[in-house]
């Protein structure tokens, strides 16, 4: 089932209306396979969980900074513990996404 809507997009590529606009994006002719377009999903989402990892340290090295400099001041003390606090969640929350992603498409025997 999943395969056979797939197959649909592969053909017809993606129309897209925005008010009056209608935009038309052809599917590349290099995905003549649903399972092209699967691996090239996965791959997308190996490379944003890459990214999501990179910018998920680079926050918690700027809370870092925010609390060793605070010098005692609670309204720094606060942002810095509020920013350690989103980055841990948000990172936590990309893997859990992309977890659910992977059981899906595990799942649907497409991976």
């Amino acid at each position: 089932m999943v395969k056979n809507k797939l197959e649909k997009l592969l053909k017809g590529g993606l129309l897209v209306t925005i008010g009056d606009w209608t935009i038309n994006f052809p599917v590349e002719p290099g995905w003549d396979d649903p399972d092209d377009l699967i691996t090239e999903g996965t791959d997308i989402i190996n490379i944003l969980m890459g990214a999501a990892a990179v910018v998920a340290v680079a926050v918690i090295i700027i809370a870092g900074y925010t609390l060793i400099t605070s010098a005692g001041d609670p309204d720094k003390i606060q942002k810095g513990q509020k920013t350690l606090t989103a980055a841990i969640v948000g990172f936590i929350v990309v893997m859990i996404v992309a977890l659910i992603i992977r059981f899906v498409l595990q799942t649907l025997g497409v991976d």
